[in-house]
């Protein structure tokens, strides 16, 4: 039992396959060169993806980092912002984070999953893709709950404004394609 442990545990060459399989799906990658045992830098989806992997160890961590951002100064952004990655790391496959650029003034979102990238997974290529898209897809959900929100904020106005206007007559409708 010790002797196949160590066998398995000698073997993990788990960056080397990662690349393997990053070139079989026909992804372009470079590694970092200050940090070449660690990071790669990755096209997937026409998106840049970054993955901590190293030999010795089977996890993965995949970053799809700043595709979103809001300005720091507007406080209804950011607290929709920071309640909608609340909400999203809740229900989402991937976790959501934010960071703050004090020079830029922008509040950027980030998401990030960890998987387990094993030798003996059958069609790993399909597993590594399936994997990948989680990120996208997380991604796509996560804008929808923005524009909802955003669809939500101008209705609040609208109402309020025609509250103090005394329009009563006034229907507010959104149509089911203002969510696609």
């Amino acid at each position: 039992m010790n002797e196949k442990k160590n066998n398995i545990e000698g073997n993990n060459q788990t960056r080397d396959l990662f690349i393997k399989v990053l070139e079989k799906l026909g992804c372009q990658y470079t590694v970092d060169e200050e940090d070449a045992e660690y990071a790669i830098k990755f096209d997937f989806s026409d998106e840049t993806l970054y993955a901590n992997v190293v030999n010795g160890c089977y996890d993965i961590d995949v970053w799809f980092p700043y595709w979103f951002d809001v300005d720091w100064d507007n406080d209804d952004a950011y607290a929709g912002l920071t309640n909608i990655v609340n909400e999203m790391n809740m229900i989402g496959k991937t976790k959501f984070f934010y960071t703050t650029h004090g020079d830029e003034n922008k509040v950027w979102v980030h998401n990030r999953l960890s998987f387990l990238l094993l030798p003996s997974i059958p069609e790993i290529e399909d597993y590594v893709s399936e994997m990948l898209n989680l990120l996208m897809i997380d991604q796509k959900d996560f804008l929808h709950e923005i524009k909802r929100l955003k669809i939500q904020v101008a209705k609040s106005r609208l109402l309020s404004t025609m509250e103090r206007n005394d329009c009563q007559d006034y229907t507010l409708s959104v149509e089911e394609e203002s969510f696609n």
